[in-house]
């Protein structure tokens, strides 16, 4: 097996190339100031409560599955009646919503 030596310049550029891809290939995220709230829905809109949080960058926290659908979702501060009415008028029921917590939330761009 060949052993290979790099110099100084050699070690600059591999590593520079590494660091590079590396950037490129992150993920950017932002804190900014926001809201958990629990929302309960029935089984049949849970594709489309996926999709609508994955389209609107709100990140589902967790879900219980129970009778119906409990879910906890991160969203930007403020958006809350927004959110709920948007989401009325594409056909997804809210059976019941309550704030939880005002808290930093992480968003991923």
């Amino acid at each position: 097996m060949e052993e290979l030596y790099f110099g100084t310049g050699g070690l600059v550029r591999a590593y520079s190339d590494s660091l590079q891809k590396a950037i490129e290939q992150a993920k950017k995220i932002k804190k900014c100031m926001g809201e958990e709230i629990e929302i309960e829905i029935e089984y049949a809109d849970f594709e489309k409560i996926k999709y609508y949080c994955e389209k609107n960058q709100i990140n589902i926290k967790n879900e219980k599955y129970t009778e119906n659908i409990v879910c906890n979702l991160e969203i930007s501060e403020g958006q809350i009646d927004r959110i709920l009415e948007d989401l009325k008028s594409k056909g997804i029921n809210i059976k019941k919503y309550k704030k939880l917590s005002k808290k930093f939330i992480t968003k991923t761009y």
